[in-house]
């Protein structure tokens, strides 16, 4: 592997190699976290928003405004009576949402190459892995991959919590939607614009203090995420100006998006630089050469 000094100048991180030379050995050094969002759960052929609100208004037996404005018609649906005062049963008419038309077998038949590619990085290995995995998302459906190929894996959805014993503890901030029917929900989720409202720029919220630790501590990762999320940008505005490779590197974290992408410049004006691949199916086998990359490094220390 190349060796990766400071990455100084904006051209530095257009170059493709250096990027992957840098995440590896951030992999290597355990210094890698990786964050996940929509654009990810969609890879795994869950539903977009909107269509997830089409079918709550189906099983909450509704009529969902013909407008679809996904905002205010989740804001609405969340306020019955019926769910404003259980937000557990609310949680799990999502998940049942979530996953009515999402085939387990199908999971477990056919390999999926960002479940693979994301397994590959956060797999202990003696080449490094990474370190936290947060996901905005719902599901768990990485760490059901992981557990069928031996892992201990915890789902964190709930803090304060006890330091993780397992092979992989993954970060739910906004809710666990668990795919085993069984599995007992522990709390509600962050869905609704008034749910936001009560978490952004909230300093003594548990979840923001983990999460701002994770990001000055890690180079972060960012994957299937717009730049929407106004309590996401006021942490990445928070710690950008605290990151220990201030003063050394012109970006402290990558997010990797498809070509056209019409968000970078929200990012990159908070310090993640926004890494465009040709489309969405080239970012797994870039993830892939990073841990291939970070494995060649180690093996060649070992025999110097």
């Amino acid at each position: 592997m190349t060796k990766v000094g400071s990455l100084s100048s904006p051209d530095d991180w257009n170059n493709a190699n250096k990027i992957r030379n840098l995440l590896a050995k951030r992999l290597s050094q355990r210094r890698l976290s990786v964050f996940l969002g929509a654009g990810v759960s969609t890879a795994f052929k869950l539903p977009q928003w909107g269509e997830l609100l089409d079918r709550l208004y189906t099983i909450a037996g509704e009529t969902r405004p013909a407008a679809k404005d996904n905002t205010r018609d989740a804001e609405t649906l969340a306020g019955r009576p019926k769910y404003r005062s259980d937000p557990l049963k609310f949680a799990s008419d999502v998940r049942t949402a979530l996953y009515s038309s999402f085939s387990v077998d199908n999971l477990k038949s056919v390999e999926n190459p960002m479940l693979s590619a994301l397994g590959a990085l956060v797999m202990s290995s003696v080449r490094g892995a990474a370190v936290n995995v947060v996901t905005f998302n719902y599901d768990d459906l990485l760490e059901t991959y992981l557990r069928w190929r031996g892992f201990v894996v915890d789902s964190v959805a709930n803090l304060p919590a006890w330091n993780g014993w397992a092979d992989v503890s993954v970060l739910h901030p906004h809710g666990w939607l668990p795919l085993e029917a069984k599995a007992r929900l522990t709390s509600g989720i962050v869905l609704t614009q008034k749910d936001y409202d009560r978490i952004v720029g909230d300093a003594k919220n548990f979840w923001r203090q983990r999460q701002t630790d994770i990001l000055r501590s890690t180079t972060p990762v960012f994957l299937g995420l717009s730049g929407s999320d106004a309590n996401l940008t006021s942490m990445l505005t928070e710690v950008q100006n605290d990151h220990p490779s201030k003063g050394t590197d012109h970006y402290w974290g990558v997010r990797l998006t498809a070509k056209g992408d019409l968000n970078s410049s929200t990012w990159e004006e908070r310090g993640i630089r926004s890494f465009e691949c040709p489309d969405f199916d080239h970012i797994p086998p870039l993830l892939m050469e990073v841990c291939r990359q970070a494995a060649e490094s180690r093996v060649k220390a070992q025999s110097n």
